[in-house]
């Protein structure tokens, strides 16, 4: 059971990873495109943009850390509420059905 877990986390996490790597790259066209040409014939100025992507990922990877287990736990808590509101529902619909019998 525990190889599974791990299994599935470190798959998720590569996926992520390509996700996150995309989305910089992407972002990385974007922010080329909008600039202004200023640079005149000495080109982009890849420092920055280096920059820029490290304090992207920096952020992103901060908002993960600090999120993540706070999501889990959200959504996790709404799936033990929505069984519970499915076995009251279905104790209701029982008894409705045993005093229409009777």
């Amino acid at each position: 059971m525990r190889a599974k877990v791990t299994k599935n986390y470190f798959r998720r996490s590569f996926f992520v990873g390509i996700f996150a790597t995309l989305l910089v790259l992407g972002l990385t066209a974007v922010v080329l495109a909008s600039g202004g040409g200023e640079e005149g014939a000495e080109g982009p100025n890849w420092m920055n943009l280096t920059w820029r992507m490290l304090n992207f990922i920096a952020l992103v990877w901060f908002l993960w850390w600090f999120l993540a287990s706070k999501v889990k736990d959200f959504f996790g808590g709404r799936r033990e509420d929505i069984k519970k509101s499915l076995e009251e529902a279905r104790a209701a619909k029982e008894e409705a059905e045993a005093k229409f019998k009777e």
